[in-house]
């Protein structure tokens, strides 16, 4: 009942007559004050009205009510998670110009648990989806506020069932001014980077349903600038988890982890030279980090071996040739290190299904039969992504 009641006071401030309006908003002021559900009811008007007048209304009005609750510091349903949720999934229904004032609305939602610096960061990924110059405006950003914006674009991304809302919020251009930025991290920290990585994991698999624009092969510059492809989504992904190797040791597990997700991109088929350059990439950090704790086995020579390991599945003789080149006889040294992490004498085992059966693979038949070699590698990475025992870690994403 009030729902509907909100719905006629909110058609009657379209109004020319000035007197209607006014008495139209005072209602709807008394109303936001005594019914707890006003906020729900406007994003039901929102989500499911028929009239875009009436939708550009109810989101204008539940922007200055959310900015008028947030400025009194209310607590209220506004701060809940159930309500950001619903907001999350209006805006995933509705087109401009109502969802730039819900997305305005949404960045206030969250303005009593954030700074100054992370609202102008959801700011601006509303200016990427709307404006052309989203790239320029991330590349502003501080670093201490990526974790924000990675959260908040995982978070959209989820929701996403429908090759069209892809194209209405244009995800694609936002993925690549993204990626772009995490493509030049360099402010390492856990709980930030981790946002990061989820939001890695949900670009991939929204990738695998769609095939986004830009993802493996970056879009042509206009003319008259060369004819050479921009950095693309996955590049800039690639250039972020190469880095990862060289840092903390869940960053480490993590990048691993990444490294069979990113190799497994579903739209490679006509782009081969992108998926090579990233495992050899890939494999160069993985083994450069694996050398510097190879005098003593560790717990990080599991996600760096079978890093490798997933690399050299799809391109045998670049690693190996990468292998070589960093360390005489590298490859050996790396194929001796994965033997040895399958061996009771390694201190910290394989613990999942697909680790185990790895193990297996190798008691079967010799580590140079190449068929078994891909079937105990592809094992091993399945177990890599399943889940890890480093003894801190029980879930990456």
């Amino acid at each position: 009942m009030e729902t509907h009641q909100i719905s006629k006071l909110l058609i009657q401030t379209l109004s020319p007559d000035s007197s209607i309006l006014s008495s139209a908003t005072d209602a709807l002021d008394r109303l936001s004050l005594t019914f707890s559900n006003f906020p729900f009811s406007l994003l039901s008007i929102i989500a499911s009205g028929d009239d875009q007048g009436v939708k550009l209304a109810a989101a204008t009005y539940l922007k200055n009510f959310t900015r008028r609750n947030t400025d009194a510091n209310c607590t209220n349903s506004l701060t809940s998670k159930e309500f950001r949720d619903e907001l999350m999934r209006a805006l995933l229904q509705v087109e401009h110009p109502v969802l730039k004032v819900l997305i305005e609305a949404q960045a206030l939602t969250v303005q009593d648990r954030v700074d100054v610096e992370t609202e102008k960061i959801l700011l601006i990924i509303c200016k990427c989806i709307y404006f052309t110059e989203g790239e320029a405006a991330l590349s502003t950003v501080s670093p201490s506020c990526v974790d924000d914006s990675s959260t908040l674009l995982g978070f959209i991304i989820q929701y996403i069932a429908d090759s069209n809302i892809v194209l209405q919020l244009k995800i694609s251009e936002l993925l690549v001014a993204w990626s772009n930025l995490i493509a030049e991290w360099n402010a390492w920290e856990e709980m930030e980077d981790l946002s990061i990585f989820k939001c890695i994991k949900e670009a991939v698999s929204l990738n695998n349903k769609f095939a986004l624009k830009n993802f493996v092969v970056g879009q042509l510059p206009s003319p008259p600038a060369p004819p050479v492809p921009q950095r693309s989504i996955i590049e800039g992904i690639g250039l972020f988890v190469t880095e990862a190797f060289s840092q903390y040791p869940s960053a480490v597990w993590r990048a691993s982890s990444c490294v069979h997700l990113l190799l497994h991109v579903t739209s490679y088929s006509l782009e081969q030279e992108v998926k090579k350059s990233l495992a050899l990439s890939f494999s160069e950090a993985a083994f450069s980090r694996f050398r510097e704790t190879k005098s003593k086995p560790c717990p990080l020579w599991k996600p760096l071996l079978l890093g490798i390991s997933s690399c050299y599945l799809h391109f045998p003789d670049g690693v190996e040739k990468i292998l070589e080149t960093l360390e005489h006889e590298g490859f050996t040294i790396w194929v001796s290190a994965l033997a040895f992490i399958l061996t009771d004498k390694f201190g910290h085992k394989m613990s999942t299904k697909s680790e185990i059966k790895l193990t297996e693979c190798r008691r079967r038949t010799s580590w140079k039969t190449p068929y078994i070699m891909g079937l105990a590698i592809s094992a091993g990475i399945g177990g890599v992504l399943s889940g890890y025992d480093t003894g801190t870690n029980n879930s990456l994403f």
